[in-house]
């Protein structure tokens, strides 16, 4: 480090040799204050450096993500498997489910804002619950619209028994995560 610091101080006397004043006949003064001043910042630079490598973590404990990754591209596949079961409600069902499941209003706020009873929201609800249930498990005659590899999520099962806490991807849209929860709860 000395021999650095020492190749510092020579250089920028180097560079500054036509702006140097010298104080009597001897440039002493300068180049110790310029050494001093390079000692100053290597010490600097060094304790940032410590506190920096003092704040990683220890090497060896760094964590695996390939479990996450591949958790989180499951989840991402259910939730577009999802989605396109959504596809396949009919817009009245759709439109209680977005309302109730997704935007969280009551029954009679549904009500009031489709201008229907509130009893028909219920049932239209629980229609709409079963019929995307159906279509996620693949109930609805033409197989199974969620392919297995795509129906497990985090170890939790899309086909409706407990996928309440599931991570939903923010690609999904919004609120899909209770719609999981909802279809999985009323099982």
């Amino acid at each position: 480090m000395a021999e650095d610091l020492t190749s510092v101080v020579f250089l920028e006397a180097w560079r500054r040799r036509r702006e140097v004043k010298f104080s009597g006949e001897s440039v002493l003064p300068w180049l110790l204050a310029v050494a001093n001043n390079a000692t100053l910042n290597a010490q600097r630079t060094l304790r940032r450096h410590r506190r920096l490598v003092a704040k990683l973590p220890p090497a060896g404990e760094e964590p695996d993500i390939a479990e996450d990754a591949a958790r989180r591209v499951d989840t991402e596949r259910a939730a577009a498997h999802l989605l396109c079961a959504l596809d396949g409600l009919r817009e009245p069902e759709r439109e209680v489910l977005a309302l109730c499941d997704w935007a969280g209003l009551s029954y009679a706020e549904v009500s009031d804002a489709l201008g229907v009873p509130a009893g028909t929201v219920r049932s239209r609800l629980s229609r709409a619950r079963q019929h995307l249930r159906d279509l996620v498990e693949g109930k609805n005659g033409a197989g199974p619209s969620v392919p297995p590899s795509a129906a497990a999520v985090s170890g939790t099962a899309v086909s409706g028994t407990a996928v309440s806490g599931t991570a939903v991807p923010a690609t999904a849209a919004p609120g899909t995560e209770a719609v999981l929860s909802e279809a999985g709860e009323l099982r």
